[in-house]
């Protein structure tokens, strides 16, 4: 599962058209808790309606936007899978996205997001 997971997001990152459209984050050096939200990417490259997100950190984790210690919950990211999400409004450029763990802490694999108008 783990390597289909792999093949999936690094034809992600290769089949973007825009690759800073695409960012990661290794749960190895940034652990995702269930205590605090993590940035996961600073700011939104562009104004987005849809987002395609993989994890392989077998913890269920939920996406916000928001500044810090102001996050709004998005969506809830499906436990080590790939899913395409279709927001129902428009995330601008510029916002801020952060993950935190619900169900244990994500210390091992990866989370990846690509965006799209």
């Amino acid at each position: 599962m783990k390597m289909i997971l792999l093949l999936i997001t690094s034809l992600l990152f290769s089949v973007s058209s825009f690759a800073s459209n695409v960012a990661s984050l290794a749960y190895a050096s940034t652990n995702v808790t269930t205590s605090a939200y993590v940035t996961f990417v600073a700011s939104t490259p562009i104004p987005t309606t849809k987002i395609v997100v993989c994890d392989t950190s077998a913890v269920l984790l939920k996406m916000a936007i928001g500044a810090a210690g102001f996050e709004v919950d998005l969506l809830l990211n499906p436990i080590s899978s790939c899913f395409q999400f279709n927001l129902t409004q428009v995330i601008p450029a510029g916002t801020r996205i952060s993950l935190k763990a619900i169900s244990g802490t994500a210390s091992t694999g990866f989370a990846s997001v690509s965006f799209f108008q």
